[in-house]
């Protein structure tokens, strides 16, 4: 892409893929929130640049619809203030449009199209899980609520076969990633469980429908790393600074390794929803590698 970016959305439309906002940190806090816009063509194998969303985002959602392209929610600060904005691109235009925003702000959620409605399944506000389905008429551009998922959860994969919606894997506030699979049927407002994913958990993965089957790619569990070899370490420094992402009220250990394999406390800490980052001296140490995982 002409833009490095983090955690955008993307849409096929007209042969071309589109991939809108997300955010750039260059090694630093805060992040730049990009409103920006490009599309690809496999044909020419280029990118270019197309009009700006009216706002900035990442963690969003963006569907197909009508021969046009849909934005909705996300966080639209590096703080996490979540959006309820919904705008349209056309792109014979290529001008956006502002539409009905969502009942309330939502952000990591999954969105999916049936009969002509944009389905809105997941996500969260703050750290708490939205479980309504927010349901889109475009013909009228008006929200309505539909039945709760039986399990609330954000950064989940959504699909849609025969009319119905899967929602797939995801991360549960304050219990980690999941496999559950859960099935919603729209002429109902019904949901129904179906046979989790083999793996434990898939949290932040994705999902695609080829023929009859479902493919679901991507994700990691509950926080957890595999190790990988790596190259020596070339630079030299005396101090790093840590940062993580935490759950709020949910003990957290900082542990050190000298190869990866065997792993040792070095300090604990309570999350608080937010980001978490201190400096460490590393003055006279030998290589270690760090990792943060929750408090058993």
């Amino acid at each position: 892409m002409q833009t490095r970016r983090y955690a955008p959305a993307a849409a096929a439309l007209n042969g071309k893929l589109y991939v809108l906002g997300g955010y750039v940190s260059e090694g630093g806090y805060p992040y730049q929130i990009l409103p920006t816009v490009e599309a690809y063509d496999p044909t020419t194998d280029t990118w270019t640049n197309k009009a700006s969303m009216t706002r900035a985002r990442f963690a969003h959602g963006a569907v197909t619809l009508n021969g046009t392209i849909y934005a909705i929610g996300g966080n639209s600060t590096a703080d996490g203030a979540a959006l309820a904005s919904v705008e349209q691109y056309d792109p014979v235009s290529d001008t956006w449009t502002n539409k009905a925003d969502l009942p309330t702000p939502r952000v990591s959620f999954a969105a999916a199209v049936v009969n002509g409605n944009i389905y809105v399944v997941g996500g969260v506000i703050g750290n708490t899980a939205v479980a309504g389905v927010y349901i889109y008429n475009s013909t009228s551009d008006t929200w309505s609520i539909g039945a709760n998922i039986p399990t609330p959860r954000a950064t989940l994969a959504a699909v849609v076969v025969n009319g119905q919606i899967l929602a797939m894997g995801g991360s549960i506030p304050g219990a980690g990633g999941t496999s559950r699979v859960e099935q919603y049927d729209p002429a109902y407002n019904v949901w129904s469980s179906e046979l989790d994913m083999p793996t434990s958990s898939r949290n932040e993965c994705y999902a695609a429908v080829i023929g009859n089957t479902v493919y679901v790619f991507g994700g990691y569990d509950n926080y957890t790393m595999q190790s990988v070899g790596v190259q020596p370490v070339l630079k030299i420094f005396t101090a790093i600074e840590l940062e993580f992402f935490t759950e709020t009220n949910k003990v957290y250990v900082l542990q050190a390794s000298p190869d990866l394999v065997t792993w040792t406390n070095f300090d604990v800490f309570l999350g608080n929803g937010d980001f978490w980052r201190k400096l460490y001296s590393t003055r006279g140490q030998s290589r270690l590698f760090y990792r943060v995982v929750p408090s058993q």
